[in-house]
């Protein structure tokens, strides 16, 4: 039986008193917790660790692999409701956001179907330069082609940037410039479709 990774549990925890979690691990987080709390980390029902006054975001490890706790009391002065991570692993690196987020998303305003564009036997060619406003490029190796195209960087090669088979597209949302590597010894054309903000 394999042990959880990783552990993210609320309790409720009525005022005055203890909450006993049995749970081994190297490495624990007061995520959540409106009031300090009081904790008592524990091995074979021995405390090896305690705090007082622990306020939410108290972090404990991580800890060496023999040094693990297999139990964790939570004592609360008031009525609560916690959240806890705690890892069997190493540290989790966990971070909580409070507050409201505000996001957005707009579609693009421009969508422009370029030329099909000739790329030459075995070469590496520059299909569409960097441009701010662009949002994506989609690039598509005809299906009358016989033989895959590669679509990245400058650096796109036989062995390098993403492999578009006849008749595949690739969607590639950068505003960098994108080229195009046509393994076959003769010229093999692409579709290009921008998609503009």
């Amino acid at each position: 039986m394999s042990a959880e990774l990783l552990s993210i549990k609320e309790y409720a925890i009525a005022a005055g008193a203890t909450l006993e979690i049995q749970r081994k691990g190297r490495f624990f987080q007061l995520m959540q917790a409106s009031s300090s709390v009081a904790i008592v980390f524990k091995r074979n029902h021995s405390a090896i660790g305690n705090v007082d006054a622990v306020p939410e975001g108290f972090r404990w490890g991580p800890l060496a692999e023999e040094n693990y706790f297999d139990a964790v009391e939570i004592t609360s002065a008031a009525a609560q409701t916690v959240s806890i991570a705690i890892s069997a692993v190493a540290e989790a690196q966990l971070q909580r956001i409070v507050g409201n987020i505000t996001a957005s998303l707009s579609k693009a305003a421009t969508l422009d179907s370029l030329a099909d564009d000739s790329i030459a036997a075995t070469s590496t060619e520059l299909v569409a330069a960097a441009d701010s406003d662009r949002r994506a490029i989609m690039v598509t190796n005809l299906a009358a082609n016989t033989d895959e195209v590669r679509v990245g960087d400058s650096g796109t090669g036989a062995t390098n940037g993403v492999p578009v088979q006849p008749g595949e597209t690739v969607t590639v949302e950068t505003s960098a410039a994108i080229y195009v590597y046509n393994s076959k010894a003769s010229a093999q054309s692409v579709a290009l479709t921008v998609i503009k903000d």
